[in-house]
């Protein structure tokens, strides 16, 4: 949620489980284990985190719940005070209504609690699930409260922004609130009913200030679809507008809504909400335009992968010769872009470039547009997507088709190499719904929505 978003998460975890891996591939004779550093078990059911840092004893933070395998021999001799990772703010889910999309959870959010370092409880915020949404800025400073208008009740209109303590900054009763920058910039959008196009976006600094109004170029068609949200840092803000079949246009401005650069693409597009961007590099996202005509039946739209660098240029296209829901993720160090679909696909791509170095597709994965859709039966449908300097991890989600997206009943976490996109292994979570928090430095952190539990583990090799 807090961000396919990305979307997305935001954890910001320090190097204290480091552990030593020569390569991401299996070696022969050794095995993969997953061995918990940190482990907390709430009293109800949680769909995410914000994490803030303490400075204590190993003693102390062994009672917060990190475990004696979190620290080095050196850090251990040394006996002062470490800087450890703990759960500040808990988003609290709405039951059996808890989806596998984290985005979607978002919308089911019934509290928020707020908690001291030594897991007191400070205070407590009641939300409305389904009537609003809960978003976070991706270094977790602030928190939108937005009413979410439909055509049911469009005058739901308008929100709260939360410091991270859970004061109220600023109250709003109009327009539809979207997404928050990190610097607690807001950008909501004129309520629409149904698929009807939206006339634009408004933009407010930390103090809640309109700023000013982007229009939407496609306002005068008769169906549209939108989405806007801040850069990682927040300098800046990406709003694509589409009449959902062949023409798109996205617009880069700056957080106070100075437009750089307007780009119409003859496709449908679903940017910026299943798309990544780099400050100063580009936007990488999915195009869903190009038709591929099949002998004697409908119509079929290619999906392709797709770079615009950051004065708008596309500079390629990627086909990707699958469909289903897209994760993105960017790694850019090394300018690579790794993207999941749900029907078990996995691909690596040079983000300059455009080239597939490599691919991956689970057994039951459907080739092409037509199949019997009881091969996604019992079938781990790819979901959540995290990269670290060694592997790619997904998560896989089991539903049965024709039902409601709460309704999945079991997760596997999948892990590839990074540079070989060789799968490694399969942790099996058969009676949990989970979701994987981030990874870093070989640390995966991740909740067991179903068990109430948060985890830190460390990969570490070990002889059959």
């Amino acid at each position: 949620m807090l961000n396919h978003k990305t979307i997305k998460t935001i954890l910001i975890i320090t190097a204290l489980c480091l552990i030593s891996l020569a390569q991401a591939e299996e070696k022969e004779g050794s095995k993969i284990e997953l061995i918990p550093v940190y482990e907390k078990t709430f009293d109800d059911t949680i769909v995410d985190v914000i994490f803030d840092t303490a400075t204590v004893s190993i003693e102390e933070a062994k009672k917060m719940g990190w475990k004696e395998e979190a620290f080095t021999i050196l850090q251990k001799e040394k006996n002062g005070k470490e800087a450890v990772l703990y759960p500040k703010i808990a988003f609290i889910g709405n039951g059996s209504k808890i989806s596998w999309d984290p985005h979607e959870n978002a919308r089911q959010i019934r509290e928020i609690r707020f908690y001291s370092s030594d897991g007191k409880l400070l205070k407590r915020i009641n939300t409305k699930p389904k009537k609003e949404k809960i978003i976070c800025s991706n270094n977790g400073r602030y928190i939108l409260r937005a009413r979410v208008p439909d055509e049911y009740d469009i005058g739901n209109q308008g929100g709260i922004l939360y410091n991270d303590n859970g004061t109220s900054i600023w109250k709003k009763s109009e327009f539809h609130l979207i997404d928050v920058s990190n610097d607690g910039y807001v950008v909501a959008k004129h309520p629409t009913y149904e698929a009807e196009p939206t006339q634009g976006h408004i933009l407010y600094d930390s103090f809640g200030r309109e700023i000013t109004t982007i229009s939407n170029p496609l306002k005068d068609k008769s169906i549209g679809y939108d989405a806007a949200k801040f850069s990682p840092q927040g300098n800046y803000i990406v709003i694509g507008y589409s009449n959902m079949w062949d023409r798109s246009i996205i617009i880069l401005a700056t957080k106070e809504g100075k437009i750089l650069w307007q780009r119409e693409l003859p496709y449908s597009t679903w940017t910026p909400n299943e798309a990544v961007v780099a400050e100063g590099f580009g936007i990488w996202g999915i195009l869903d335009g190009l038709e591929t005509k099949v002998p004697g039946e409908e119509k079929l739209k290619e999906v392709y992968a797709f770079f615009l660098d950051w004065q708008g240029n596309m500079k390629w296209t990627s086909p990707l010769h699958t469909r289903g829901e897209m994760v993105l993720q960017l790694d850019e160090r090394e300018k690579r872009l790794y993207i999941s679909g749900t029907w078990g696909y996995l691909f690596c791509i040079d983000a300059n470039l455009g080239k597939i170095l490599w691919s991956y597709k689970e057994s039951w994965s459907p080739i092409g547009f037509h199949f019997d859709s009881r091969v996604l039966d019992d079938a781990p449908l790819f979901d959540e997507l995290k990269i670290d300097s060694d592997f790619v991890f997904i998560k896989g989600y089991f539903r049965r088709r024709h039902t409601p997206v709460q309704n999945w009943y079991a997760s596997v976490l999948l892990y590839f190499g990074r540079n070989s996109g060789t799968k490694i292994g399969v942790f099996e979570y058969p009676q949990s719904k989970i979701h994987l928090m981030n990874v870093q430095n070989n640390n995966l952190w991740f909740l067991d929505i179903t068990q109430k539990h948060l985890s830190c583990v460390i990969f570490e090799r070990r002889q059959k």
